[in-house]
């Protein structure tokens, strides 16, 4: 039996990768997120901080709420990598799709106020098919504990809150639930939700590129072709390095940062800075580079997907609201296997290239006639291409 967790997710959104499965789709309609793992999914948050209260009073006064985006890690039991792996397998291969989100389909919640005492607070969020109870618990003596409890086609699991963060604005919140997956066959798992609340969401302006300044008829953005999502032109993009494992390559992310910085000619750019004290990815106000150790995502030997990097759209600004990098120890090495130590150094310099190009909202170019980093090829060295510095410079021009 699945568990009421596992029914959440909706389709996968990957907008990632160095070296992922075969390309299966170009667009895809909901902004979701979902990936099996080899590893414990707490190994994504390690060393990270919690804010394990949620703020209820989010939900005061409001009648509902659209919840407009899901992040998954599930953990799945261990492969053995020395062993090919079928045509039939690959096909069925749980690793995250090749797919970009197209617009703004959401989940819309109505919200009501289940219980309000001393040491029991609840709201109800409640549609057609799905119900999500949150509880704050106890008191200031005795401690307060929130939870997220999950109701849908009979079934019923209770995650653990690990952290609540909110937007500046405070009209989107998002909260990470952990849970031990007892109800299904697979193992733990991480989940963050993001909710929207008084927000018109809207699908992003769609550009037209100048063909007197580049050649380019098509830029590949996060949210389709030509749709426009940058980071919001308030100031500098803050890039935190999260977490000693991460530190260690500092001197590949900030050249990576110093290529994109470059690129983006003054529109825009990335300040990069170390963070002793962090917070796990679902955190809004925040945006890290995190190096997962021994962590596996794609069960396949033949293939290695080195990074990940997922963004949460703000579709009611077309902005992105959060990004954030994983670089993955476990896939590194596994392709250590079939690579010299000299060609892994020179793949990692290009998944970080690859990954923040990501992180600024490009997605990936694959068309063969159109050299980019944004693709596969490591053959094509690590500096931007004609197409890639036309792609960050239309995004970011006002």
């Amino acid at each position: 039996m699945k568990s009421a967790l596992t029914y959440l997710v909706l389709p996968a959104l990957c907008l990632t990768l160095t070296a992922c499965p075969p390309k299966k789709s170009e667009v895809h309609s909901d902004p979701q997120f979902r990936t099996v793992v080899m590893g414990d999914p707490m190994m994504v948050v390690k060393g990270a901080q919690f804010n394990r209260l949620t703020n209820l009073s989010y939900f005061s006064n409001v009648q509902s709420v659209e919840l407009f985006s899901i992040v998954q890690f599930v953990q799945k039991a261990s492969a053995n990598l020395s062993q090919p792996v079928s045509q039939e397998t690959l096909q069925k291969s749980e690793a995250p799709r090749e797919t970009v989100a197209s617009g703004p389909k959401t989940i819309h919640f109505e919200v009501s106020l289940l219980k309000d005492t001393f040491e029991d607070k609840s709201y109800q969020l409640k549609n057609d098919k799905l119900t999500i109870v949150l509880s704050n618990k106890g008191d200031a003596l005795k401690g307060v504990t929130s939870t997220a409890t999950i109701f849908r086609n009979g079934t019923e699991e209770t995650a653990e809150v690990l952290h609540f963060s909110q937007s500046e604005d405070v009209k989107k919140m998002s909260i990470l639930l952990h849970t031990e997956g007892k109800h299904d066959q697979q193992g733990e798992s991480l989940i963050a939700l993001y909710f929207a609340k008084n927000a018109k969401l809207v699908s992003p302006p769609v550009i037209t590129p100048k063909l007197e300044i580049n050649s380019y008829v098509k830029f590949n953005y996060l949210l389709g072709p030509n749709a426009k999502l940058p980071w919001a032109p308030y100031g500098p993009i803050v890039l935190n390095i999260c977490g000693a494992d991460a530190e260690g390559f500092r001197s590949q992310i900030k050249s990576a940062v110093d290529k994109w910085n470059t690129g983006l000619n003054s529109l825009q750019k990335i300040n990069l800075f170390s963070a002793k004290k962090y917070f796990p990815f679902s955190d809004l106000s925040q945006h890290c580079v995190y190096y997962v150790e021994s962590f596996i995502v794609n069960p396949d030997p033949r293939l290695a997907m080195y990074g990940l990097t997922f963004a949460v759209p703000d579709l009611e600004n077309s902005n992105i609201l959060d990004s954030d990098v994983f670089l993955f120890d476990g896939e590194f090495q596994k392709a250590a296997r079939w690579n010299s130590a000299e060609v892994m150094v020179e793949k990692l310099k290009f998944a970080i290239v690859h990954e923040l190009g990501h992180f600024l909202g490009l997605d990936h170019q694959f068309d063969p006639a159109i050299p980019s980093i944004m693709g596969y090829d490591f053959r094509i060295g690590l500096d931007l291409t004609a197409y890639d510095l036309a792609a960050i410079r239309t995004l970011y021009q006002q």
